[in-house]
């Protein structure tokens, strides 16, 4: 319980930061942007998204690199820059999934639905 607790407590924490990246508006000074223009507006929705689920499954592969996720590596780096069929045959599902979100959200913020969310 007070694991749990702790880790909604530091996942929320953590958003918080996040969300106090960029332009202040009330006092017209930028936050946490190091002299970096792009992010002035702050994090992106979008972008801020894809960099959470890709590092949890980073972590995830790194910590379980013997599971059935994981793709082992190969000697031959150079000749194996794209992903051979059974691996992409093997990962369809996670990329149906991730394309099916992307155009959803951005079928969204092309409307403008989610923003009144934000």
């Amino acid at each position: 319980m007070i694991k749990a607790s702790l880790k909604a407590s530091s996942a929320g924490a953590f958003g918080l930061l996040i969300a106090t990246v960029g332009f202040d508006t009330i006092e017209g000074f930028p936050r946490f942007t190091f002299g970096n223009v792009g992010l002035y507006d702050g994090v992106s929705l979008v972008p801020a998204l894809i960099g959470l689920f890709s590092f949890s499954q980073a972590l995830r592969l790194c910590l379980k690199p013997d599971s059935k996720n994981s793709v082992p590596a190969k000697p031959n780096l150079i000749g194996n820059a794209l992903p051979s069929w059974t691996e992409l045959h093997s990962i369809r599902k996670t990329l149906c999934a991730r394309l099916s979100l992307e155009l959803l959200l951005e079928f969204f913020l092309e409307q403008g639905l989610i923003l009144p969310l934000l």
